[in-house]
């Protein structure tokens, strides 16, 4: 059996198969890089869950104010 080396972010490839060592990653302008929606981290491409995360911190001080000054919800807090 022989082993070979499959390429990591920022390699040369020819096709996405070719850089299947890296979980969501694609063949793009003959480099290994991270599909649109994922961001290089540590040579692996991660999800951004900052986003998601800021907008419900954003969503539960809204309902908190709303209800320190008395003001009925929309049952959504």
């Amino acid at each position: 059996m022989t082993d070979h080396c499959m390429p990591g972010l920022d390699s040369p490839c020819t096709a996405t198969e070719n850089c299947s060592s890296v979980t969501n990653s694609e063949c793009a302008n003959q480099l290994c890089k991270c599909k649109s929606t994922f961001k290089a981290m540590n040579g692996q491409c991660m999800t951004s869950s900052a986003g998601v995360l800021s907008v419900g911190i954003v969503a539960l001080a809204t309902c908190f104010i709303a209800l320190l000054m008395g003001q009925k919800t929309l049952g959504s807090c």
